[in-house]
């Protein structure tokens, strides 16, 4: 993959999917805030990852380990 493009990518994750502070039971949490809802990183990276892959996948069509390289280099897993 090309770095202009991957950069591209990286970009497109962190401006609109950034992780953020969630208060969850008085503390706060490290998550990603989705349309249909909060995921927390306490909770497994399992979910956020299989929601970012299929978003990767139908707007920039890419190859699935093309998207699992690009979510850990962006959310620094």
């Amino acid at each position: 993959m090309d770095k202009v493009y991957e950069n591209l990518i990286i970009k497109f994750v962190q401006r609109n999917y950034p992780v953020s502070r969630i208060k969850t039971n008085n503390r706060f949490k490290r998550g990603i805030v989705f349309d249909d809802g909060a995921y927390l990183f306490s909770d497994g990276t399992i979910p956020i990852k299989t929601r970012l892959i299929g978003i990767l996948k139908k707007v920039f069509d890419c190859q699935t380990h093309e998207a699992i390289e690009i979510i850990d280099k962006s959310l620094n897993i």
